[in-house]
């Protein structure tokens, strides 16, 4: 079963939502967190791989979009640009170094 790639990015006003315990508990989910940076009172992301039946990550993704958590799912193919890099992580996964 391959994972379900996702950078989720929190508002501050959803920062302390238990998420990945929802995700296990009320979705039946195995959360794999790449990384994050989720500070008290600012946004912050996750970058995270989701395991399980098709239909629970459907209902997960759900959630995370009731919570109105931006979800960036196209995490492949992706190249650096110092420039413009703002450390969102979504490069993480796919960095052989």
């Amino acid at each position: 079963m391959s994972p379900k790639k996702l950078l989720l990015q929190f508002p501050p006003e959803i920062v302390d939502e238990p998420l990945v315990y929802r995700l296990a508990k009320e979705h039946n989910l195995k959360v794999n967190i790449f990384r994050a940076n989720i500070d008290p009172d600012k946004s912050g992301y996750m970058l995270l791989d989701v395991y399980g039946d098709p239909l629970d990550i459907e209902n997960g993704i759900a959630l995370i979009k009731e919570l109105k958590i931006t979800i960036n799912e196209k995490t492949s193919g992706l190249t650096w640009n110092k420039d413009k890099c703002n450390a969102c992580g979504a490069c993480v996964v796919h960095c052989p170094t």
